[in-house]
């Protein structure tokens, strides 16, 4: 049930309306009494005593309604305001790794979002979808995929255009898919989110290409279908070597963690690929078009292999990437002057 202000006002009105009721009541009755000590007679006390006690009951209705109508804009204002704060801190203890408050925050704010817009409101599944990451930061994957799958059926039953809450929705369920080692349905809803992210056309998506493609990689190589893990591991580095997939790798460190368990997984691949187990992949080559990306400034490449092969390890990958590190560092050390 939707309780927006108005709802809240009506309520409180039709509370206060009761009252004017009995107060309406309680003036017939002292009028009339009064008119009767005075030797009234019966006619005239009767009428006399409802025009009183009406004007007085029409008055404090009259009074109610205003009070009520200039209640409406402070009680919404209230509710947003609330709304938004909790909303805003969740997002806050978030970002700063403080996950179980950060949940509690977005809880209460998804409380005053639904019972002003209605629990099938964007508002609200916007909120469940940061509950829904939330839940995936503390490791909670079963509730994490309930909470997505609730915010999916959301966004696909509302008017206008949802398809990036869409995409962006399937990506999550696919990754819990592929956390919990359900990778053929994993696989069917990263397909799903490329497609979508596709269909939409716009340029600031096209780095989000790469994960769904390197994540239908990861699922391929457990399953053992090394050509197309091979094949969609190659689809995600050329979306990491777009110009515009540079200024976001460099401004977040873990595009740079993705890019290094991409070319992991390129070099899994291809052993599983290679008739002959002493062929190696060419990290040099493979890594080449990205060493200006670790030599920016502060990038930690023993900590960002060492992030990528933790990553991996919850899908249940155990990969050795000392020998990616050491061409990594090879490739950045500065040459010997002549």
């Amino acid at each position: 049930m939707k309780i927006n202000p108005t709802t809240i006002c009506g309520v409180a009105g039709a509370t206060l309306s009761i009252g004017a009721e009995f107060l309406f009541s309680r003036i017939y009755l002292i009028v009339r009494s009064t008119l009767r000590n005075h030797g009234c007679c019966y006619p005239a006390r009767r009428a006399i005593s409802y025009s009183i006690a009406g004007i007085a009951g029409g008055a404090t209705g009259l009074a109610i309604a205003a009070m009520a109508y200039r209640a409406i804009p402070h009680i919404a204002n209230f509710m947003i305001r609330q709304a938004n704060g909790y909303h805003a801190e969740g997002v806050h203890q978030y970002r700063s790794g403080n996950n179980e408050s950060a949940l509690g925050q977005f809880k209460k704010a998804c409380t005053f979002l639904t019972l002003m817009h209605g629990k099938n409101s964007k508002h609200v599944a916007n909120c469940h979808f940061n509950i829904g990451c939330t839940l995936l930061a503390l490791g909670e994957h079963k509730n994490a995929l309930e909470t997505f799958n609730q915010v999916l059926t959301i966004y696909k039953g509302l008017p206008g255009d949802n398809r990036r809450n869409i995409a962006d929705c399937h990506g999550f369920i696919g990754k819990l898919h592929l956390l919990q080692k359900n990778y053929d349905t994993s696989i069917e809803d990263y397909s799903k989110a490329l497609e979508i992210y596709k269909a939409i056309k716009q340029d600031f998506l096209l780095y989000q290409l790469a994960i769904p493609h390197q994540s239908i990689g990861l699922a391929r190589l457990q399953l053992k279908d090394s050509k197309l893990a091979l094949e969609a591991i190659n689809e995600a580095l050329k979306f990491y070597k777009d110009p515009l997939a540079k200024n976001i790798i460099l401004n977040s460190p873990s595009w740079l963690i993705n890019l290094v368990i991409a070319i992991a997984l390129k070099e899994q691949a291809f052993h599983q690929v290679s008739t002959n187990p002493n062929d190696s992949l060419d990290l040099e080559k493979e890594l080449e078009p990205f060493i200006p990306l670790f030599e920016a400034e502060g990038v930690d490449t023993s900590q960002i292999c060492l992030n990528a092969a933790n990553a991996l390890k919850k899908y249940g990958m155990e990969v050795d990437l000392s020998r990616l590190e050491a061409a990594i560092n090879e490739l950045r050390a500065p040459t010997d002057p002549a």
